[in-house]
This record gives structure tokens, sequence and C-alpha cells, in this order.
């Protein structure tokens, strides 16, 4: 209205001369405007609930809440009943403005969904990309972009035509990388075109086109991945399970192709995209591998169709083929005409063009699996046949097997897979092979079931009954094991003529299967001369078998006889079962003998050994020698006894029991130590026993040796068994029994009488604490005396059980021994009594305890006062000590210490006495005990300081005992002083530590080390090496004058005191210059004793005389 009105105005001012409008146009279209922008802010409302209708239809998780909330905004509105046309309405204004307001923000909640719902779907793709590089989808879409605004695709037409082909297949195997960017791609794509359909603001619109930008982008670097994967796997690409190599690559190549079409047809519905200057990068790119995948395509497809031509050649090739070493036949035909048939099935479906050849063999496939199949049953018979049929047949089937190789050799140099009459050579092969096969499965049955069925039954066979549970006596076994080999023998000729029968009815088999009429004429029947060598073959079979039946019945006895193969001394219950034979032990003194004798039991082995060699004589052989001749029938015997195998058996069985002999003396020699029960008299024993002193366990440990001798006897098995032999020990155990009780008589009587007397002195132990609990406390000391015999009842209480046990136990010993007769009336009381007594002694202690302490008043009180004077008794001996003692004397006096030693050891004895008397009542009336401490150091210091005087006592005694000795015995006592001196030396350093540090320790170790020090020159100086002069010279030096004139008058004391351990250096200086004179004098000597024999002559030179020594000297 308002544009007709300008138009009229502006033609009106064409018009000069006419009248024009002068209207105030705000006065005409004021209303009119504002009526339009009430109606401008109603289609704004209606759009919005228009389009969050929208998005409440596509039910779109995560914006359920917010279209909930915009659903209460229009409800809220609604509530408010505006004329919505009514533009004069004010407050419609104010509440639109409110509703636009909060609309913002449940759309700027929506750009927020959009904005988190991308970072998500381009999170998935990241983690997708990197697990899952070969994964991809098995859907396919049609394929064929073209782009527009001048941004048109380069996608050739061969490129469309294979993409919709592939469309047409629906499914292909995922390969290559970027399979989770391209899912992340489509999926954002689909959520975009939801949003661009609803979603019609300006403002969402823009943000739309942002994120299709963002995702183009995305695709170009999946495209990247994409091309990366193809280059990287297009030799080897991961196809479907069972497809073959070229459908496989082909297929993962058009699912590449797949991937990057689906999004780009997305792409297509929003050209914006394609507008910036990036995304023409992106389209080349995607151009540029279209083009690959293509190629790769059609490179795969052309190689394939030339191999098809080199398929069908290969049908050219025989049906069978031989083995050229084993003469094996197998099917000739080449497994890859069925690899092509597969491809060819596949490219098929695929929509594929299939070349003439590749048809052909599609359709021949029925046909040649089918001969394969049946030729391969065939060649496998046939290979069956050759392999089941034993070798020495062979030979009389040879014309057989010709036969068969002459109706098949069509196969092997003529037929083809090609060829036309397939069928009937295979019903011809398969109809000769079973003719054959029927002929081996009867001989195979015959030779399993008749022959070699019944071989191993022979030679497992044993002649002999030797039950593994029963031993025999020498009578019985030869007649048991003669009725078993006259049985056995009988079913051996029965067996020998069966499997002679059996070989008959083979060759018979053979010689009557007919061979076909038109090959009769070119094969060699089989001459007599091969079947009688099978004959002897099975003949060697048969006596291999007795032979072998022969040996095991041998080798059974000798198991059983022989002491290699049993446990040769055992008890147990199977060895005893394994013995073959039953023998009793005999005690004959002074020996243990075994009968029946070892001689008579390898007699009867050796018996029955022979009778199983001569059960073969009456078994006779087939007649055929080993040149396939016939000959006279002759028995095995003959075979069997030249044998050398059968003799080395029968020489081990005939020594069986021989060998036996040493183990049955070794096992005798287990009784040995028994033998002193019968060969030793117990009366003599006894005497030469008692006659050294003896205690009370040496008669229990004599009686205790013949207990457990009774004791080993008892064990002894009744049954024993040794090698083959059962012995009998019943008898035996019987007399060593009785011996062992005529020792035990012996032993008992000094083992009663001890304990007899351990009795007694516990009765009278127990009278005497009686006798000591009765006494009358009358004083202190007598207080004591009770209180020490309660004291010495209390302390006895905690062994007295375990001797009263000890007690009872000899008792027990003696009845067990001896038994309770041997006892008299009153030790009997007396032990029952034993017990009793101690209880009642308990009893009487207690009430003694009792009265004891009603009496403790007035003896504490008395005990008080005595301890008080105690304590100044113990100061004046204390003070005495020091001042008197032992450690106040001169340690160069040491008899004065040990007479002060011995006194206050005296006078410490009775205080001490007092200290425990006073000690022991403090206890018994729980006084504060009082604590002498000096008293204990004191008895510690004397008893050490005895041990130091009884040291030093014995080293001065033993020094003026050598002191005393003269200088001639000197030399013959040095050993001995030196020994004395380091006893006593070690008896110092073996002292207390505290002990080490008294001045008259150090005193008594300096004299002894002086001693020792002085020895090794006191035995220098008495050596003889010493003479007068070398005294004169130890005389000057230590100015003694010693009377060396007379050593028998010199005594070691005179040396002593001459203090000659200050010339130590010097003295030595003399004696070793003694020692070295007395060996020049020496020397001297026994040069002049030689020349004094010596003679010497002699004789004249020239004129001059005598004058020289003669030559011969």
């Amino acid at each position: 209205y308002k544009a007709e009105y300008h138009a009229t105005c502006k033609k009106l001012e064409e018009i000069p001369k006419g009248k024009q409008w002068t209207f105030d146009v705000s006065i005409i279209f004021v209303k009119f405007e504002k009526f339009c922008r009430r109606l401008e802010k109603l289609i704004d409302m209606f759009s919005s609930i228009q389009q969050f209708k929208l998005l409440e239809s596509q039910h779109i998780d995560g914006l359920k809440h917010i279209i909930v909330n915009f659903n209460k905004l229009v409800a809220e509105f609604r509530k408010k009943q505006h004329h919505l046309l009514n533009d004069t309405d004010t407050a419609f204004e104010r509440d639109y403005v409110e509703f636009t307001m909060n609309n913002s923000i449940l759309e700027n909640k929506i750009e927020v969904y959009i904005e988190n719902e991308f970072k998500l779907i381009t999170a998935a793709a990241v983690s997708s990309s990197s697990s899952n590089d070969d994964s991809g989808a098995r859907t396919g879409n049609e394929a064929g972009i073209a782009g527009e605004d001048g941004a048109a695709l380069n996608v050739s037409t061969t490129t469309a035509t294979a993409v919709s082909d592939m469309a047409n297949d629906g499914h292909g195997h995922g390969g290559g990388g970027g399979g989770g960017d391209i899912s992340s791609i489509i999926t954002s794509l689909e959520l975009l075109n939801k949003f661009k359909l609803i979603l019609h603001r300006e403002a969402l619109q823009n943000i739309l086109d942002a994120k299709y930008i963002l995702l183009f982008k995305s695709y170009g670097r999946s495209l990247e991945a994409i091309q990366d994967a193809f280059i990287k796997k297009r030799v080897a690409p991961t196809i479907g399970k069972n497809m073959t190599k070229v459908a496989g690559n082909i297929s993962w190549s058009r699912q590449l192709l797949r991937r990057i079409t689906i999004p780009m047809n997305k792409f297509r519905e929003n050209p914006r995209v394609f507008h910036p200057k990036e995304s023409h990068k992106i389209i080349k790119k995607y151009n540029a591998l279209t083009k690959k995948l293509i190629h790769y395509e059609i490179e795969y497809y052309n190689a394939w169709k030339q191999c098809c031509n080199i398929g069908k050649k290969k049908l050219q090739t025989p049906l069978i083929i031989e083995h050229g070493k084993s003469g094996e036949f197998y099917a000739n035909f080449d497994r890859h005409i069925f690899e092509l048939i597969r491809e060819t099935k596949f490219l098929q479906r695929m929509g594929f063009q299939i070349p003439a050849s590749a048809k052909i063999v599609l359709l021949l496939e029925d046909n040649f699996k089918e001969y394969f199949a049946k030729i391969k049953n065939i060649t496998e018979m046939y290979n069956h046949m050759i392999k089941c049929t034993s070798p020495i047949i062979k030979t009389i089937v040879t014309p057989h097997f010709e036969c068969l190789k002459k109706i098949m050799r069509p196969g092997l140099n003529e037929l083809t897979w090609n060829s036309m009459n397939i069928s009937k050579y295979i019903e011809e092969s398969q109809a000769a092979i079973q003719r054959l096969y029927t002929l081996i499965c009867h001989i195979n049955d015959i030779l399993e079931n008749r022959i070699r069925a019944n071989l191993p039954t022979i030679a497992n066979m044993c002649l002999l009954h030797l039950p593994a549970n029963k031993s025999f006596t020498c009578k019985s076994f030869i007649h048991e094991q003669q009725k078993a080999i006259v049985k056995a023998s009988n079913l051996l000729k029965e067996k020998n003529i069966e499997i002679y029968n059996a070989i008959t009815d083979l060759i018979e088999q053979v010689q009557n299967f007919p061979i076909p009429a038109q090959f009769a004429s070119n094969i060699d029947s089989v001459p007599t001369v091969e079947f009688n060598k099978v004959i002897y073959y099975y003949q060697t079979l048969m006596y291999q078998s007795i032979f072998g039946c022969i040996k095991t019945s041998l080798t059974a006895l000798q198991e059983r006889a022989s002491s290699r193969t049993l446990n040769l001394f055992s008890s147990n219950d199977e060895a005893v079962a394994a013995t073959l034979f039953e023998v009793n032990l005999c005690l004959v003194v002074p020996n243990i003998q075994v009968k029946p004798s070892l001689n008579e039991i390898q007699d009867a082995i050796n018996e029955i050994a022979n009778k199983l060699i001569h059960t073969t004589e009456h078994i006779l052989d087939w007649g055929v020698n080993e040149q396939g001749e016939t000959c006279e029938q002759v028995p095995f015997f003959q075979r069997l006894s030249a044998d050398n195998n059968v003799a080395a058996v029968l020489t081990m069985l005939t020594g069986a029991v021989e060998d036996t002999k040493e183990f049955v003396t070794s096992h005798l020699q287990k009784y040995k130590q028994f033998e002193w029960l019968w060969l030793k008299e117990p009366e003599d024993e006894y005497k030469q026993f008692i006659q050294q002193q003896r205690i009370l366990q040496d008669f229990v440990d004599e009686l205790q040796k013949v207990a457990n001798v009774e004791q080993q006897i008892e064990k002894l098995n009744e049954l024993e068994s040794l090698a083959c032999f059962n012995l009998s020990t019943k008898n035996l155990k019987y007399q060593l029994k009785h011996e062992c009780q005529r020792w035990k008589l012996q032993f008992c009587e000094k083992l009663h009488n001890e304990v007899k007397q351990d009795l007694e002195a516990r009765i009278a132990l127990i009278k005497n604490f009686n006798t000591r609990l009765n006494r009358e406390i009358k004083d202190f000391t007598s207080l004591k005396f009770v209180i020490d015999a309660l004291t010495e009842i209390r302390d006895t209480q905690s062994w007295i059980s375990m001797d009263f046990l000890s007690i009872f136990n000899r008792y027990e010993l003696l009845e067990k021994y001896l038994g309770s007769e041997f006892l008299s009336n009153i030790e009997t009381d007396n032990k029952s009594m034993l017990r009793v007594l101690w209880k009642r002694l308990l009893v009487t202690a207690e009430e003694v305890r009792d009265k004891v302490n009603e009496l403790q008043e007035p003896f504490q009180h008395t005990l008080v006062q005595n301890i008080a004077t105690f304590q100044k008794d113990v100061a004046e001996f204390d003070a005495s000590y020091k001042q008197e003692g032992p450690f106040a004397c001169d340690i160069q006096k040491p008899a004065e210490a040990m007479v002060a030693l011995n006194k206050f050891e005296r006078e410490f004895d009775t205080l001490y006495r007092k200290y425990e008397l006073y000690s022991s009542g403090e206890t018994l009336f729980g006084l504060e005990k009082t604590k002498y401490e000096r008293i204990k150091t004191m008895k510690e210091e004397l008893v050490l300081m005895r041990q130091l005087y009884n040291v030093y006592g014995s080293v001065m005694d033993t020094m003026d005992e050598y002191r005393n000795i003269s200088w001639t015995e000197v030399m013959s006592s040095i050993e001995k002083m030196r020994g004395s001196a380091e006893l006593y030396e070690n008896k110092c350093k073996k002292l207390n530590k505290s002990i080490k540090k008294w001045d008259q320790y150090k005193q008594l170790n300096t004299t002894i080390s002086n001693f020792l020090e002085i020895l090794p020159l006191i035995e220098a100086m008495s050596k003889p090496s010493m003479r007068p002069r070398h005294w004169e010279e130890i005389s000057g030096i230590t100015g003694t004058h010693y009377d060396y004139t007379n050593f028998d008058e010199l005594s070691l004391s005179q040396i002593l005191d001459s203090n000659i351990l200050e010339f130590v250096e010097d003295i030595e200086e003399i004696c070793e210059g003694a020692d070295k004179q007395l060996r020049i004098e020496n020397d001297i000597k026994n040069i002049k004793e030689s020349w004094d024999k010596e003679r010497f002559e002699f004789a004249a030179f020239k004129s001059r005389g005598e004058v020289i020594l003669r030559g011969n000297v």
C-alpha cells in the first residue's frame, strides 16, 4: 500500500499542472508501520518456536533440557494472554524483549552444544585413527561428485562408472589409515546437516558454515592419511578372509575410494566449503588419489587377464604322474586352476568382464573337481595297496600289479584334463583297482589273523607252569612242570599245522586269481619256486617263534631260579610270593643249614630244562629249503639243539642255583650275631664280668643287651626270601629265645641290690626329716635347725619325684625280667609305702611351719638385738683385717701373709656362719635385710687370696726344693725345673683378673719369670765344656767364689744368690767360648789319635841317604 502511494506521487509529479498529493506521510502510515513492526516481532517469535519444535522432533541427545526451558518460556508468555495484533499493548513489547533475551541465551547454549559435540567427535577421531589404522567400514555408497560455482571436480567418466559399479557391490573391506577421521567427519556432517535444516537464524547459520569449513580441512588431512596408507600397503594390503589376492586387492582399493567419496558427497550439499583457496588444494588431492585408486584396480585386473591364458595351458598335463623313486602315483592337477576359478567368481560378482578362457574353466569347474577327486582316490588306493602288500608277497602278486599298471597307463601319457573320455578311464581304473584290492585284502586278512597273530602267541608262550604266588618242593616242581610241558607241546603242534594251512590257502588264492584275457598273453606267470620261497620264509618265522617260546620258557625258569633278578634279602610279601622253592633252616650246632640241599634243587631244574628242549622232537617243519626246493620234513628239534643261543640259555640255567650258593652263605651270616648265645656259657661270662668293679648301669646294659637280642629274634620273619627260596625260621626263633632266658637270669642280682639300697636310703631320709622336725624349739639355734630341715625338705621336693620314678622304673625292670615273686615281703612293703611316707612328711612339715610362725615374736626380738651386736663385730673384724690381714703383710715375706690368711679365714668362717644365721632369721621373720657389703667383699678377697697363695706356696716349696740340689744334679733336673716353672706360669695366667692387679701376684709372677729366664743360663753353665778357668772368669764377673773343685758340695742356691741375671751377656759369652774350645780340643785329640796310628818309611835318594818317603805308603 505504501509503495503504491509513493508510485502515485511520482506519477503526479510528472504532471506539474495537475493536483499534487500533499498529505502528511507520517500521519497516514504511522499506524501501518507500527503494525508491521508488531508483525515482524511475531514472525521472529513464531520462527523461534518453529525452530525449537524441529529440534525437538530430531531427538538430539543433549538438547532436551534446552528444549524444555524453551517450552517453559513459551508457556509463561502464553499465560500473560497478550492480544498479539494489538500494537498499542506496551506490555507485549516488554515481554517480547524479555522473551528475546531468554531465547538468545538458549541459542547460545545451542552454539556451546555444537562446539562441544565437535570437540568430542574430533577427540574420538584422533583415538580411533591411532588405534585402528587398518580398520574400515564394509558399506559403500554411490560415488560421483561434481563441484559447483566454478570449482568442478575433475573425476573421469571411467572412475564414476567404476565407483557406481562398486556401489552395487554393497560391501568392501576396510584398508588404510584415516578410517577413524573419515568416520568422525561423516558423523559431524550428518549432525551439521540436521542443524542446517533446523536453525535458520543468520548467526547460527554462520557458525554452521564455519564448522563445515573446519570439517573440510580435516577431510583434507584424512585424504593424506589414506594416500599414505595406500602407498604403504598397496603391495600387500589387508584383504578379507577367504578372498583371493586379485579380488582382495581390488576390493581394498575400492574401499579406499568409497572412504573418500562418501564425505565428498555430503560436502557437496553445502557448496560454500569449496570457496576458500585451501579447499581447491583438497579437491586436487582428492582427484589425484581417485586416479591412483582407479589405476591400481585396472592394473590388477589386466594382470589377472594375462594369467587366465596360462591357467588354461596347465590343463594340457597328463592325469597321473609317477614318482621317480618310490613308484607311487599322484593326481597331476595344478592347484592354481582352482585359484583361477575362485578369482573368476569373485571378480564376476564385483562386475568385471571375464575373459573367454576363464569362463570356460569356470563352466567346467564341477567336472574338474569331480575328476580330480576320483583320480586322487584311484592313486591313493593304488599307493595304499603298494604299501600294505608285504615284500615277500609282492613277488607272487607282481603279475596282477603289472596288469593294473597297463590299465592305468593312458592316464600317465595319453589323457589330459581336457580329454573327453576321462570318465570311461576312471571307471575302468576303479574297477581294476577294486578287483585287485579285494585280493590284497584277502591276503592281508590271512597274514594278520591266521599267521602274524599266531606267531607272537607262540613266541610269547611259556611251556612251564610257574605261578607267581606259588612255591614248590622238588618233587612237586618236577611233577607240575612235566604236566605243563605235555599240554603246551600239543598246542604247539596245532599252531604249526594251523599256520601251514594258512600259507597254503594264501598261495591257492593267488594262483586262482584270474588275469584279464587281454593281458594274459603279455604277462608271465609266477614260477613254483617263488611260492616255495614264501613257504620257506614263514617256515623260518615259525622256527623263530618256536625258538622264542623255548627261550621264553627257559628265561622264565631262569628268572625264577636265578638270584640276579630277585631281591636277594627281602621279607616282604611280594618277594616271598615270587620264590620258587620251599626250604627249611635247621640249627645244627655250631652252624645253621638249609634242607633240602642246593644240589638236589639244581638237578630238578636241569631235568625240566632238558624236557623243554625235547618237546620239539614231534613238531615237523614244512619240507622246503632256502632255495625253494621241496625236501623231507624234519623236526624243529634238530635246529634248536644246534642253536648256540639255546645253549647259552641252558648254560645260564644250569648254573642258576650254583650262583645262589654264595648268597645263601652270605644270608646265613646274619645269624652270626646270635651265635654267642649258644657258643658261650652264661655262667662263665658272668664270672668274668664281675671280676672288675661294676656299677648298676653295667648290669642294666647287659640285661638290655639280652633284651634287645630277644627283640631282634622276635622280629625275625617266620618266612624269609633268599633268591628263589622261602626260608622257614620258626624252630630257630624258639631255640634262640630259650638261650636268651638263661642269660637274663645271670645279670639281675646286682641291679636288685642297688635299687634296694636306694629304697632303704630314701626311707632313712624320710625318717631323718621326721626326727629333725620333731626337735623341740628352745632357742634361735634350734629354730634355725628346724627351719633348715624345712628348707631341705622344700629343696628335696624338686628332685625326689624323679628319684622315686627312677626307683620304681628299676623295680619294674626287675619285675619285667624276673617277676614280682623275686622280691621279699619287706621290700615290697617299703616300695609300696615310699610315696605314702613322703606325703605324711609333707603334712608334718606344714604343721611344724605353722608352729614356727606362732613362735615368731619372741625370737624376732632376740634376733634384732643379735643383729645389732653382729654389726659391731663386723666393723671390728674389718678394721683388724685391714691392719693385720694378708694385704697388710710385706710382699717380700709371703710366709707371714699365709699365716695371716689362715688366721683370718678361721675367724671369718665363724663370722660368716653368724651372718648366714641372722640372714636366714631375717628372711624367716620377713625383716628388712641388713646389708653387709664388706662381708661379701672380704669373702671374695679371701677366696681369691687363698687361690693366689696356694699357687704361691707351691712355687716357694718347689723353689726351696730346687735350691738345695747339688750342681752335679742340675743338668738332669733342668727339664723338670722348666716344666714346673711353665706349669706355675700357666696357673698364674688362669687366675682371676682381679688377682692380677695385686702386688702379691706381680711378685709371684716376677719370681716365676726370673726363674724361667735363668734356667737357660744355668743349663749353659752346667755343660761339660765348662772348665775351672771358665768358672774363675764367672767368679770374677759376679764377685762370688764358687767351689768348682767339688761340685757335689756346690748347691744351686749359691748360683741363684750370686745374681747372675745381672751378667747374662757376659756369662753367655763365656759359655759359648767354652763350647768352641771344647770342639777345638776334640778336633786336636782326633787328629793326634789318627796320626799316632800312621807309620812312615823313608827311602834313599841318589847318594844323599834316606831323605824321602816311600811312594807306597
